[in-house]
Formats: structure tokens, sequence, C-alpha cells
């Protein structure tokens, strides 16, 4: 979504610019599948990319939150709420591919943890 569209859909008077360094590229299962030995650099990166997909799911939440908000003023006023909607159900949807990221680099850090033998904290 760009600025200009978040900026119209904020409840809250505008968007808050995040700085998303570490891009999720999708080759985290590739690189884990394909390289013969692994070792601390590669799970660090991977931490790195599931600190970022976290956020990205934690912010889709708050937006749907916020959109869910605006929709419910909107129908206070009896205004009309197709499009509203329809942008809910965008952020949703995109929610969804932040919650499907997010689980591949889960998957892949569970089979680099087994490759090396860590032993993970029991929550």
């Amino acid at each position: 979504m760009n600025r200009e569209a978040q900026e119209r859909w904020d409840d809250d008077g505008g968007a808050n610019p995040q700085n998303h360094a570490a891009p999720i590229t999708g080759s985290e299962n590739s690189m884990i599948d394909s390289t013969a030995s692994v070792g601390a650099n590669d799970r660090t990166l991977l931490l790195i990319h599931l600190e970022v997909a976290n956020r990205y799911f934690a912010e889709s939440e708050h937006r749907i939150a916020r959109q869910q908000n605006f929709i419910s003023k909107l129908r206070e006023k009896r205004l009309t709420t197709r499009l509203a909607v329809q942008f809910l159900r965008s952020l949703q949807a995109s929610r969804m591919m932040h919650w499907a990221g997010r689980s591949r680099l889960q998957r892949a850090l569970a089979i680099l943890d087994e490759k090396l033998g860590v032993i993970q904290p029991v929550a």
C-alpha cells in the first residue's frame, strides 16, 4: 500500500512510517535445503527475517483493527461502508500472506535448529 492510501485510511491522522531494512525474500527454505553445512550465520539471518515478519504481522493486525473501527464509525453515521469493507478484505488478505511468510520462517528455523542441535527454551 502506498503512503497516500495509508494516510487516507489511517484513523489516527496519518501513517507511521516504519523502517523495514531487512526484507523477506522468500528464499529462506531454499537456503536451508540447498546448504550442506549450515552455521550460526544462517540462524542469525533467519532470526532477523523472523523478527521482520513478526513486525509485519503485528502491523497488519493493527491496521485491521483500525479499519474495523473506521467501518464501525461509518455505520454509526449511516454512511456507506462498501469501499471501507473492500479495503478491510485486502488488509485481511495481506495479513494471511504475512502469517504464511512467518510460518515458513519458523519452519526453516526449526529445521536449521535441528541440524545444528540447538535446544529451544520451553515457552
